[in-house]
């Protein structure tokens, strides 16, 4: 009869290598010929880079409870647990020295991930705070209590579409300065 641990470890070794395999070490999405995009509901909390999704966070960067992470923990686990087995370990002793070792682990694994491949790539998320000062060209004419929309080009970002407000009436392609950032818009002010 073939061990729990030894079972688990199989599956979650056969799904990491698919996984990896896909491209999916950094991020959860997988291109097999077609796009599987598998969505859950995201809960807002109330931020502007604050929506939450089944291990999912915003930003560049892997999530703690990615796939891959997730893959590492339970291949780890039964493993170590399969070995402990064989080894005669106290049987209610093996889940807890095997968590403890794919904790380890798959925080090891986590760690790495980000080192390695999160924080060589760059980014293209734009913070409004940065931009202040800039100028833009509105590309939707912003009225008095209305919002509208500013472009916005920088050398590190390219184009960037703003939703902005103004305390007076902004004709399309009319040049504007950004003063500052009010909520999720920015407030500008035409040249």
């Amino acid at each position: 009869m073939i061990s729990i641990y030894l079972l688990i470890a199989i599956i979650c070794a056969i799904l990491l290598i698919v996984t990896v395999a896909m491209g999916g070490l950094a991020d959860g999405d997988f291109d097999a010929g077609g796009d599987f995009d598998v969505e859950g509901p995201d809960v807002d909390l109330g931020g502007p880079e604050a929506d939450v999704g089944y291990g999912d966070f915003t930003g560049a960067g892997i999530s703690p409870l990615s796939l891959p992470i997730v893959l590492s923990f339970g291949t780890t686990f039964g493993g170590v647990g399969a070995v402990l087995e064989l080894m005669s370990i106290n049987m209610y002793a093996i889940p807890f020295i095997a968590m403890v070792v794919s904790l380890l682990t798959a925080g090891l694994m986590y760690v790495l991930v980000v080192k390695i491949f999160v924080r060589t790539q760059t980014t293209t998320v734009v913070h409004p705070r940065d931009l202040v000062g800039e100028k833009g060209i509105v590309s939707v004419a912003i009225k008095p209590g209305r919002t509208g929309q500013v472009v916005v080009v920088t050398t590190e970002r390219g184009r960037t579409l703003l939703p902005a407000i103004a305390e007076e009436a902004i004709p399309t392609d009319a040049p504007v300065t950004i003063e500052a950032v009010v909520g999720h818009s920015v407030r500008v002010k035409r040249q």
